[in-house]
């Protein structure tokens, strides 16, 4: 079993990750980070709609013994494409993901009592979404590093 505390300490660093784009420039919001990859404004929207669904429906199914599910990916993880699409601000992507994750801790926080079963497969869940943030974060932070967008220290 997980160190739960340092698990959502972890979890939690990611808010501490996002302050540190506040400076990025709208249009390096916008660049794809490769050719045929997404843009951070994708990236980070993606995140936050995991995040959204793990609040929505892991926790809950979590608290009341339902199975886990999670969506089919591609259909999914589209939906972070469409949100750029309709545009969306930098400012407004990083304060949705902000206050997004912030709730979600919070939901994890105040969770109640769960089953030993259940949670084990929560704090597996937020380990693998862990490795899942530092994974976008190091794509979105060597991305800054080659186009000479350097995030403050």
């Amino acid at each position: 079993m997980p160190d739960k505390t340092n698990t959502l300490h972890l979890f939690s660093t990611y808010l501490e990750w996002l302050d540190s784009l506040i400076d990025i420039d709208e249009a390096t919001w916008d660049t794809p980070l490769a050719t045929g990859k997404w843009s951070m404004k994708a990236i980070i929207l993606h995140m936050t709609n995991w995040d959204d669904y793990l609040m929505r429906e892991t926790v809950p199914a979590l608290q009341t013994g339902r199975e886990v599910v999670f969506p089919e990916f591609d259909a999914f993880n589209q939906r972070a494409i469409d949100q750029v699409e309709r545009g969306i601000s930098s400012h407004d992507v990083l304060a949705e993901a902000r206050s997004t994750r912030q709730t979600l801790i919070e939901s994890i926080e105040r969770r109640g009592t769960l089953s030993a079963d259940a949670e084990a497969t929560l704090f597996h869940i937020l380990e693998e979404f862990i490795e899942h943030d530092r994974h976008h974060e190091h794509q979105i932070d060597t991305f800054l590093h080659r186009s000479g967008q350097e995030k403050p220290s």
